[in-house]
C-alpha cells in the first residue's frame, strides 16, 4: 500500500527540463471485519449487527438475510460504517445474515446469526393422569416455573411440582425427569444459533415419548402443548402408561446429569433421545428415553439440524404428607459441535433434513429374547412384567420379589416367587402347609405322604399339627426312636389260657387238650362229659355234654333251667372281636361322623376340613376361616377384602369418575345440590359382598336389599331391576333374579346352586314419587360366591 501515491518523472538536457507526473492508485480486495459471529436479542430490543469493511477503493456495504437483500426502512437501517441496526426486534429478524463488501478489486461476504430471545413461557400449567405399575390414580396437577439462573452461563431453572400423587405412586415416579423433557426443551434459553422449543412450535405441539429401563420396564408418556393462555401460561396435559422397576418405590435414588440431543427429521417433525444413568440405592440405574415431536412447521427448515440439551443439578422429592411431588433441573440449550448442518451417526441428511438409516435389526437379527423395539438409529429389548433385561445380554431373566424385598405380601403371609410375578399364600405353622388357594392352612398328613420317622413296627397317627407313632397291640414300646417289642402274653399272670398258650407276633394263641375244643372267647376249652341216665323202662343212650374249664382249671359252666351261658372277655372302645382278637373298628365306614371328611385311626377317627375352614370344638363340623379378619388382609387401593367360603379375594371396587369415595367401605357418592338431571342420576353407589353355600335350590331367597333417604326413612315406592349379571367363573346361565317386595328388593336362585363360582350383579334402584318424579336412585354392585361345599 506505501507504494500508492503522486509520481514524477524528470527529463533535463541542453535543450531543457521537461516534468511529468503520475498518481499510481492500488485496487485492493474488500477486507471484512466482523467481532462477532453470533447475537442474541430479547424480543423487542434493539440489536446491531457490526461488519466493517477495509479496502481501496473503499467498498460499498451490503446486508443479506437468508440469502436475500435486506430493505432498509423504519424498522431497519445500514448506517455508512457497515453496521445493520435493528430499532426493535421480532420474532421474524431471527436467523441468517451476511455481510458483503465490494469494490474494483473483487467481493468478500461473513455470515452472522441473530436469535431473539423472548416471550418463551415462564409458567406451565396443566395436569397428568395415567396408570403407573398397573395402579391407576386420579387427575394431578402440573405447576412450574422458570427462571434464569444466577450462573451467566446460559441456563435456566426447571421448578416443577405434581400434586395428588398417592403414596403407592409417588415414590415410583421420582426418576422420571423425562416426564418434564416437553417443559424444559420449550423455555430453555436460546444462544446463539440454537433455538429452544417455544422458537420452532409457538408451544402448540404434541410430544410421544418412551422410557426403557434397563430392567425391562417401559413407561410410555403422551404430551399435549395447547399454546399459552392470555397469561402466557404454557398448557400442558401428560398421560403416563406402563411400568416402573418397583425397588424405586424404597430406594435411595440420587439422579445424575445427562445431554438429550434434539434432530430435526422433517417439516413440523423433532426426534429426541437420551441415555441417563442415575444411582440407585448405590448401584446405576440406566434409563434411555426416545421422543417424537410433531408440530405446524415452516415449509423451510428452521435453526440448526441437531441440537445438545443439557440438563444438571437434578433433585426430585416426594411428600407423603402433601402427596406431592417436586423436581428442580437446572438446563441449557448447544449447538453440537459440527452437526449444525450435518447428521450424527446412523443418520443420513436427506436434502434439508435428518433421514434414519433404516436397518430394522429386530427383523433382520431377532437379538432380544422376547420384545424387540426397531428406534430411530437402533434398537432396545423390553421384557413383560416381573422380568428384567441381563446385564450381559439382550434376555430376559425373571425377578424374584421376594428375595429382593419387592412384594406387597402382608406380614402373616409368605412370599412364593413364581416366573414373572410372585403370589402371596397363608404362613403357615410346623405340621401346616398352605392351601391350594393360598388363603388357608391345612394339616400335613406326615403318615399319608411318608415324611414321618415311625419304624417298622410302629403305627403312624396322624394328629393336627404333627403325628405320633404308637404301637399295636401286642407291642409295647421301648421309647422314642426305637421299634415296638412284642409282648409274650403267656409270660403273664394269670395266663391267659385254660390250657396251653402260644405267643405269636402281636398276640397269643390258646391251645386245648385232646378231647376238648376251643370256645368262641379264644381262652376256655370245652371237655366232653356223660349226662345222667334217666330211666323209664326203656334203655336210653346218655347224652354228652361239653364242659367248660376256666383259665384256673375249674368249671364255670352252670346249669339253669337246662340252659348254658357262657360269659366273655369284651374288647376296648374302638375295637371288635374277630377271630379270637381284637381289631380296630372303622368307625368313618359305620357312622360317617364327620360332616367333610373322616379319618380312621387306630382305636379311633377324628375329622377334617377342606381348605380355608376349620373344624369347630365338637371335632366334627367345619367353619369357614374369615381371612380378612384374622390374617388381617390388606388389599390395594381401590379394593375391599372379600372373605368367601374357603379363602378370600380382593376385589376392585373403583369409583366412577364424578364420583367420590364414601366413609363406608365399598360406598360411592356423587354430590347433587340442585338442578339435579330429572332420572337416571345416580347418587350413590355400593359394592356388596355375599358368600352362599352350594346346595341350595332354586327359586330361594338369598339376599334383600333396601333403599333409605339421608335421614333413614325406609323407601316403600322403590323398585328393583338387574342391569347386568355376570358369571366370571363356573356357574353357567342366568343364576338370580330379583323381584319388589314392599319397597325391598328379593334376589333370589333362578337354578341350583350346585357348581362353585362367582356371579356379580349390577342393580339399580329407583324411588318415584307420589307424583311420579324419580326421587331417588342407587346402584348395587353385588358379588355373590357360591362354595364348593354346602356348608
Amino acid at each position: 500500500l506505501g507504494d500508492a501515491g503522486m509520481y514524477q518523472c524528470l527529463a533535463k538536457n541542453e535543450a531543457g527540463v521537461a516534468v511529468g507526473r503520475t498518481r499510481l492508485v492500488l485496487q485492493v480486495p474488500p477486507v471484512l471485519s466482523v467481532p462477532r459471529m453470533e447475537y442474541t436479542s430479547v424480543l423487542g430490543q434493539p440489536v446491531s449487527l457490526e461488519c466493517v469493511a477495509d479496502g481501496q477503493p473503499p467498498p460499498e456495504v451490503a446486508w443479506l438475510k437468508e440469502r436475500r437483500p435486506v430493505i432498509e426502512g423504519a424498522h431497519i437501517r445500514i448506517f455508512a460504517n457497515g453496521t445493520l441496526a435493528i430499532a426493535s426486534t421480532q420474532r421474524s429478524d431471527a436467523g441468517l445474515y451476511t455481510c458483503t463488501a465490494k469494490n474494483l478489486a473483487g467481493r468478500a461476504s461473513h455470515d452472522m446469526r441473530l436469535a431473539i430471545q423472548g416471550e418463551s413461557p415462564r409458567k406451565t400449567r396443566g395436569s397428568l393422569i395415567g396408570m403407573v405399575n398397573e395402579r391407576e390414580f386420579g387427575v394431578s396437577s402440573l405447576e412450574a416455573t422458570i427462571s434464569d439462573s444466577e450462573e451467566e452461563d446460559g441456563s435456566n431453572l426447571l421448578q416443577a411440582r405434581l400434586d395428588n400423587i398417592p403414596p403407592s405412586v409417588g415414590p415410583l415416579m421420582r426418576a422420571l425427569v423425562s416426564v418434564f423433557a416437553p417443559i424444559y426443551w420449550t423455555t430453555v434459553l436460546q444462544r446463539g444459533a440454537a433455538r429452544n422449543g417455544y422458537s420452532f412450535t409457538h408451544g402448540q405441539f404434541r410430544q410421544e415419548s418412551q422410557l426403557e429401563f434397563d430392567t425391562g420396564e417401559i413407561l410410555r408418556v403422551t404430551h399435549v402443548a395447547r399454546g399459552l393462555d392470555s397469561e402466557g401460561v404454557l398448557l400442558l396435559d401428560i398421560v403416563i402408561n406402563g411400568f416402573v422397576p418397583p425397588s424405586l418405590a424404597s430406594s435411595l435414588l440420587s439422579l445424575q446429569g445427562f445431554n438429550e440431543s434434539y434432530m430435526q427429521t422433517g417439516q413440523g417433525q423433532f426426534y429426541s433421545w437420551s441415555s441417563q444413568t442415575h444411582r440407585r440405592g448405590g448401584a446405576p440405574m440406566v434409563l434411555r428415553c426416545n421422543h417424537t415431536i410433531i408440530y405446524e412447521g415452516q415449509e423451510e427448515r428452521q435453526g440448526p439440524l441437531l441440537q445438545l440439551l443439557r440438563l444438571s443439578e437434578i433433585d426430585s422429592v416426594y411428600n407423603m404428607l402433601t402427596l406431592s411431588l417436586e423436581f428442580h433441573i437446572t438446563a441449557s440449550l448447544h449447538v453440537a459441535d459440527g452437526y449444525e448442518d450435518s447428521c450424527p451417526e446412523g443418520f443420513t441428511l436427506d436434502q434439508t433434513y435428518c433421514a434414519e438409516l433404516d436397518e430394522d435389526e429386530c427383523a433382520l437379527r431377532s437379538p432380544c429374547s422376547h420384545s424387540c423395539n426397531n428406534i430411530m438409529g437402533g434398537f432396545s429389548c423390553s421384557c413383560p412384567s416381573g422380568f428384567t433385561i441381563s446385564t450381559v445380554s439382550n434376555t430376559c431373566q425373571d425377578v424374584d420379589e421376594c428375595s429382593q424385598g419387592l412384594h406387597m405380601c402382608h406380614y402373616k403371609q409368605q412370599c412364593v416367587n413364581t416366573a414373572g410375578a410372585y403370589r402371596c399364600q397363608a404362613k403357615c405353622g410346623a405340621g401346616f402347609k398352605p392351601s391350594v388357594t393360598g388363603t388357608g392352612c391345612e394339616d400335613i398328613d406326615e403318615c399319608h405322604d411318608g415324611s414321618h420317622m415311625c419304624r417298622y413296627t410302629q403305627i403312624c397317627q396322624n394328629t393336627v399339627g404333627g403325628y405320633g407313632c404308637i404301637c399295636p397291640r401286642g407291642y409295647r414300646s421301648q421309647g422314642i426312636g426305637f421299634p415296638c417289642l412284642d409282648i409274650d402274653e403267656c409270660q403273664q399272670t394269670p395266663n391267659p389260657c385254660a390250657h396251653q398258650c402260644r405267643n405269636v407276633p402281636g398276640s397269643f394263641r390258646c391251645l386245648c387238650p385232646p378231647g376238648t375244643m376251643l370256645l368262641g372267647d379264644g381262652r376256655s376249652c370245652a371237655g366232653l362229659e356223660r349226662g345222667p341216665i334217666f330211666s323209664n323202662g326203656t334203655r336210653v343212650r346218655a347224652r354228652l355234654r361239653p364242659q367248660l374249664v376256666s383259665s384256673l382249671g375249674r368249671p364255670i359252666l352252670s346249669r339253669s333251667s337246662g340252659a348254658s351261658r357262657i360269659t366273655r372277655q369284651s374288647c376296648p372302645i374302638g375295637y371288635t372281636s374277630r377271630d379270637g382278637a381284637c381289631v380296630d373298628v372303622d368307625e368313618c365306614q359305620l357312622r360317617r361322623p364327620c360332616q367333610h371328611e373322616c379319618r380312621n385311626t387306630v382305636g379311633s377317627f377324628h375329622c377334617l376340613c377342606p381348605p380355608g375352614y376349620q373344624l369347630l370344638p365338637n371335632g366334627r363340623n367345619c367353619k369357614d376361616i374369615d381371612e380378612c379378619v384374622e390374617q388381617g388382609v390388606q388389599c390395594g387401593h381401590n379394593q375391599m377384602c372379600f372373605n368367601t367360603r374357603g379363602g378370600y379375594q380382593c376385589m376392585d371396587t373403583p369409583c366412577p369418575a364424578s364420583y367420590q369415595r364414601g366413609g363406608s367401605p365399598g360406598t360411592c357418592y356423587r354430590a347433587c345440590y340442585r338442578d339435579c338431571p330429572a332420572g337416571g342420576s345416580t347418587l350413590l353407589l355400593q359394592y356388596k359382598l355375599l358368600t352362599l353355600p352350594s346346595g341350595i335350590p332354586a327359586h330361594h331367597n338369598v339376599v334383600r336389599l333396601s333403599a333409605f333417604s339421608e335421614s333413614g326413612v325406609l323407601q316403600d315406592r322403590t323398585s328393583f331391576v338387574i342391569l347386568e349379571q355376570e358369571s366370571e367363573s363356573g356357574v353357567p346361565g342366568r343364576v338370580f333374579g330379583i323381584r319388589d317386595e314392599a319397597g325391598r328388593g328379593i334376589i333370589f336362585t333362578v337354578q341350583a346352586l350346585d357348581r362353585p363360582g362367582l356371579v356379580r350383579l349390577k342393580v339399580q334402584a329407583t324411588t318415584i314419587s307420589p307424583q311420579g318424579r324419580i326421587t331417588y336412585q342407587s346402584i348395587f354392585i353385588i358379588y355373590i360366591s357360591i362354595s364348593a361345599y354346602p356348608y
